[in-house]
């Protein structure tokens, strides 16, 4: 996942998780013994995490738009936000 992930695509993951918790809670000895499930699982997880950190602090840096020691903070942890996102 080298891009942020949009809202739009919010959706396609929600769907996706839902149908790995349905595999995790009625089949989980698949589940165990699948790791194509468990990283899948481990990725929609992560663009739920990058999406959720990005907005909040987008949110974050528009609200503190007076604050710049406050910018310099969130922009810090946009950084890490790409990163984290890149290595997905």
């Amino acid at each position: 996942m080298s891009q942020q992930i949009q809202p739009s695509q919010l959706r396609i993951v929600n769907d996706k998780t839902t149908e790995l918790a349905k595999i995790v809670y009625y089949q989980p000895d698949l589940f165990l013994h699948s790791t194509e499930l468990q990283q899948d699982m481990i990725y929609c997880f992560k663009a739920y995490f990058v999406y959720l950190t990005w907005h909040m602090a987008t949110v974050s840096q528009y609200l503190a738009g007076f604050t710049p020691a406050l910018q310099k903070q969130l922009r810090d942890v946009q950084e890490r936000v790409r990163q984290v996102s890149d290595e997905a």
